[in-house]
């Protein structure tokens, strides 16, 4: 599902129109991204979880060169469903 196909979907179920849902949906998600970026998780009770962790330094391999390199130390997002999400999926 496309962020378009979102929007359309959340008109349809409230009535409001294109413009009102496209600025809502941006704040929301621009929210969470400047919350994110500071460092917080987002807890979304019934969907899911955005939690920051920091993956460990590890050596990668560059396959054309033959080569290993270090990739450092690095924060990055992982989502953890919900239960309800999980049995709705299911």
């Amino acid at each position: 599902m496309t962020k378009a196909e979102i929007i359309e979907t959340v008109m349809k179920g409230t009535g409001l129109q294109k413009h009102e849902v496209v600025v809502s949906f941006d704040a929301i998600v621009g929210t969470m991204k400047t919350a994110m970026s500071r460092g917080e998780n987002i807890y979304l009770r019934g969907f899911g979880t955005f939690n920051i962790t920091m993956a460990a330094a590890k050596k990668a391999r560059i396959i054309n060169e033959n080569k290993f390199v270090v990739v450092p130390a690095h924060k990055v997002v992982k989502f953890k469903p919900s239960p309800e999400l999980n049995e709705l999926v299911k």
